[in-house]
């Protein structure tokens, strides 16, 4: 099977067939990208002795690379080491560590997380374009997601309203777009960030989806509600997208939401306050209940140890209670992320590139970012059904032949 024989069997030199991909069974020309495509393996054993640096966490693709010798910003930003909000390297290698004790103690998903590679993930985003639609968090999860990729893109980034939405009868959509990029994959393949702050600003764009170069056949990974810090405005807000969702879904591309991340002020349950108690970031529950309030065990289950009003942290925070129902009732399946990121709480710094800049919602690289590309594959893989009923890959890869079966393959906990 083609993805098989490219991540698991095929034996080839980066250097032998350039702008050919190695399938295994035959070579096929790439309109885009010039490298031949090698396994990409990450040994447990060796990432647990830290021998091997993890794919996730900027670690070299094995055998070969080729991006990863380039000059320029993106080639150091996704191998976290300058350029960008990348945390300091005593930072990366404890978050390294953590990831392997949750290993070691059979936290589910954590080996999997840690040996997981691109050739995972390609045959849910092959041919099609996987848009990563939210705000500044989003926007974070579509940096770590396109540097996971590194070696499928030409290190180029194209502007969404410079040059995705080019020409003047597009003039009215770029003025309808608050921001955002895209990068180009093999095969058609794009991965594009669409900067939406609110709920309505994401319906309407969506009456026009297609002159935004959106296709039925794409997926759309939403988080939105950040910037709203109360339950009533957040719930009729986003009221305005269930009701454009629900009338039309048959008629849009296909939706996943992930969920709201962990904040973690020094708050009752570590939510943003125009004054919080302090900018310092701890473990969520603190404030109220001292250290060791909210635990999360070995299965990823979260556990109160404090008082009544931390239960809101055991049921995800006030924006996912509220979200979780609507979503269930239109459908839209769910990236789950909430419990994984509870405890990582160290890494709320060098966001912007200042050391003394903490403002604990948003963390440098690598850190949660980068964990909840396995959360996304794991909701790829187990909605891949209704991937399939909603719609097939279109020209020649059926993504039924194409997905489904190589997808089987992966041990995905």
């Amino acid at each position: 099977m083609w993805l098989q024989n490219l991540c698991k069997y095929y034996r080839c030199s980066a250097h032998e067939h350039p702008g050919f991909l190695c399938s295994g069974l035959k070579l096929m020309q790439l309109p885009a990208v010039g490298t031949c495509f090698p396994p990409m393996m990450c040994r447990y054993p060796d990432i647990r002795r830290f021998k091997q640096k993890p794919y996730l966490l900027g670690g070299a693709r094995q055998p070969e690379c080729i991006n990863c010798k380039q000059e320029g910003v993106w080639p150091n930003v996704c191998q976290y080491i300058s350029n960008g909000p990348v945390c300091p390297k005593k930072d990366q290698q404890h978050f390294w560590r953590y990831l392997v004790s949750q290993a070691e103690v059979g936290a589910p998903g954590y080996e999997a997380m840690l040996t997981m590679t691109p050739c995972d993930i390609w045959p849910y985003f092959r041919g099609r374009t996987v848009w990563i639609a939210g705000d500044s968090i989003s926007q974070e999860f579509m940096r770590g997601l396109q540097c996971f990729m590194m070696e499928f893109w030409d290190m180029t980034v194209h502007d969404i309203r410079g040059e995705v939405l080019d020409g003047p009868e597009l003039e009215d959509m770029r003025e309808r777009v608050l921001g955002g990029w895209c990068v180009f994959l093999p095969e058609g393949t794009r991965l594009c960030h669409l900067r939406i702050n609110f709920p309505g600003e994401i319906v309407r764009l969506l009456p026009d989806y297609q002159r935004l170069t959106m296709k039925h056949s794409d997926i759309v990974i939403l988080n939105v509600g950040l910037w709203l810090n109360d339950v009533e405005t957040y719930n009729n807000e986003m009221q305005e997208f269930v009701s454009y969702y629900r009338e039309h879904r048959a008629d849009l591309p296909f939706f996943l939401w992930r969920d709201s991340s962990v904040q973690h002020f020094n708050t009752p349950v570590g939510n943003f306050f125009v004054d919080p108690v302090s900018w310092d970031c701890l473990p969520l529950g603190t404030l109220v209940g001292g250290l060791g309030a909210i635990q999360v065990d070995n299965d990823n289950k979260v556990h109160r140890n404090g008082p009544e009003e931390l239960e809101l942290i055991v049921e995800g925070g006030w924006r996912n209670k509220a979200a979780r129902p609507m979503m269930e009732q239109l459908g839209i399946p769910l990236i789950e992320t909430w419990n994984q990121t509870l405890p990582v709480f160290r890494y709320h710094h060098h966001y912007h590139e200042n050391p003394e800049h903490s403002d604990c919602s948003h963390w440098c690289h690598p850190s949660p970012y980068q964990m909840w590309i396995y959360d996304t594959v794991l909701a790829l893989r187990q909605t891949l059904p209704q991937i399939e009923a909603h719609n097939t890959m279109p020209g020649k890869f059926n993504f039924l032949n194409t997905v489904a079966s190589e997808a089987s393959e992966y041990e995905i906990d």
